[in-house]
């Protein structure tokens, strides 16, 4: 569908359309964080304040990063399932499993 289309349908304007964009922005998911959503241009500091308001946020942060990871789940535990943990850089301390040394599949792990 045409924006003009759409736009007739629901009796709008194009300019009734709004764009959230710098302080707008901030002001904004400072109120409410789920209205990051409707932020285009994303900066940090927009993003922080958005998860600072409502953990579950994060959900629509484009760029995550490891701050507006932690400001997220330490405002709401359950916003953890928004984490994308590729940001973050792998332990080298874990222990992988390996196949069994002897059989290659019994599931005992190599140490």
């Amino acid at each position: 569908m045409k924006l003009s289309v759409f736009l007739k349908m629901v009796g709008g304007k194009i300019a009734d359309i709004k764009v959230l964009t710098g302080k707008d922005a901030l002001k904004v998911v400072e109120k409410n964080g789920d209205a990051l959503r409707y932020v285009k241009d994303q900066s940090e500091a927009v993003c922080l304040k958005a998860v600072e308001s409502d953990g579950y946020a994060l959900q629509y942060v484009k760029d995550q990063s490891e701050a507006v990871c932690l400001k997220a789940v330490e405002k709401n535990g359950d916003a953890l399932q928004y984490v994308n943990p590729s940001i973050f850089e792998p332990d080298g301390n874990a222990k992988t499993k390996q196949p069994c040394p002897r059989c290659g599949g019994c599931g005992e792990v190599e140490e």
